[in-house]
């Protein structure tokens, strides 16, 4: 199984990619209260987020409408605010958010080896 996760991920690439905002040197000379930015989101944030969009919009092509997120808040909130805990505190997994499930098909009759699937 390692022989064909490697195989694929060398073909698709994997990105590692790391943001940090420095904003004192963005702004030196602003009187903004700029560390308020660096506070974690709190549920209430969140939840007026959501609820004040369109109930019939999307976050993406393949993603659930605002609605289900509004219907379901009390059952995924949990979920959702330790999403945001995780990105705020910079431990979260991108990568775990986008998952493929990837279905090997053999090329040729008899395929032995990963480069013939």
């Amino acid at each position: 199984m390692k022989a064909f996760t490697d195989h694929f991920c060398h073909l698709f690439g994997e990105v590692h990619t790391s943001i940090s905002v420095d904003w004192a040197n963005l702004y030196p000379d602003t009187n903004w209260h700029l560390e308020d930015l660096n506070v974690p989101f709190t549920e209430a944030e969140i939840k007026e987020a959501i609820f004040s969009l369109g109930a019939d919009k999307a976050l993406g092509p393949d993603s659930f409408s605002l609605f289900f997120f509004q219907i379901f808040w009390n059952t995924i909130k949990t979920d959702l605010l330790a999403l945001f805990y995780y990105l705020h505190n910079s431990t979260m997994q991108i990568k775990r958010l986008s998952y493929a499930l990837i279905t090997l098909i053999p090329k040729v009759k008899g395929a032995s080896t990963i480069s013939k699937f």
